[in-house]
């Protein structure tokens, strides 16, 4: 039978995936919490919550209980313009904020990561951004940096 997580033992769950990986579980998301802690649970024998809870934070980063666990509680949802509220405020707020900046300071250099990406569509999205609202674009050294949370994005599992 599959156990319900204590709001102690979710409350611990949810720092965790901040603290270690900027992971924010909110509202209805918070379901995929319990279902992907419950899964990586029996998944690596573990009898109880806490007896999983402490080998999951103990673990290395790297370890394949906390992989599999980061894999459970990740979005593999990745298309260019994903997320509509984003691209305008980068289009219409941020991006001419930062551009200006730069301009004032006659600094042609842009970095940019894009953190928790699954497939990659979002850098090339950024990318898309810069093109359109620069340009000179091909006057400025402009790097973008894309990394992903979810190992099972490589293609690796």
């Amino acid at each position: 039978m599959s156990q319900i997580l204590s709001p102690d033992c979710e409350s611990e769950l949810l720092t965790f995936a901040q603290s270690e990986y900027g992971i924010i579980l909110k509202g209805s998301q918070r379901k995929r919490l319990n279902d992907a802690f419950q899964i990586s649970r029996k998944k690596f024998g573990h009898e109880t919550s806490e007896d999983y809870t402490n080998s999951l934070f103990a673990a290395k980063p790297d370890d394949a209980e906390r992989t599999d666990f980061v894999s459970c509680i990740t979005v593999e949802e990745s298309y260019f313009f994903r997320d509509a509220d984003q691209i305008e405020f980068i289009r219409k707020t941020w991006l001419p904020r930062m551009l200006e900046k730069k301009r004032r300071a006659s600094d042609k250099h842009i970095r940019i990561w894009c953190a928790g990406c699954s497939f990659g569509q979002e850098p090339y999205t950024v990318a898309i951004l810069l093109k359109e609202e620069l340009p000179e674009f091909r006057d400025w050294t402009i790097h973008l940096l894309a990394s992903v949370s979810n190992v099972s994005a490589y293609g690796t599992n």
